[in-house]
């Protein structure tokens, strides 16, 4: 894989992680009553992790000469909070593929490698907790 094909997929992978925090943000926000109120702070929390992963990631790009992806796609607006936690944990398993899929390609960065496997990590421990909701 090329520089350039990596810096792709790493601002790839930065547009799905503001997707997500942005939908996590969204649902902490729009979660209302007394039961939701650790599922919100969950989403909260959840938010900023995502929002720090693609921060790291674009500290990333830049340090191998590329531009981060300022691009952000849309994201979903479930209603229920098992919606949510459904919505979640198909979020969660896209990116666990996206930073598997990644992680071979690093093996000429260890600093790239230690990241993508700590941010795959990060994500597996969220999918469980959040199939643990259901």
């Amino acid at each position: 894989m090329t520089k350039r094909e990596l810096i792709a997929r790493l601002n790839e992978a930065i547009e799905h992680e503001m997707m997500v925090y942005f939908q996590f943000f969204y649902n902490s926000l729009t979660l209302t009553g007394h039961t939701n109120l650790s599922l919100a702070e969950k989403f909260k929390e959840e938010s900023e992790s995502e929002l720090g992963h693609a921060q790291k990631l674009a500290d990333r790009v830049v340090a191998l000469g590329g531009t981060p992806s300022a691009s952000v796609p849309k994201f979903s607006r479930p209603k229920s909070a098992k919606d949510m936690v459904k919505a979640a944990i198909k979020n969660e398993k896209i990116a666990i593929k996206v930073y598997r899929d990644l992680l071979p390609h690093t093996k000429d960065d260890p600093v790239l490698s230690h990241l993508v496997y700590h941010l795959l990590m990060d994500e597996i421990r969220d999918l469980e907790d959040f199939e643990n909701l259901l």
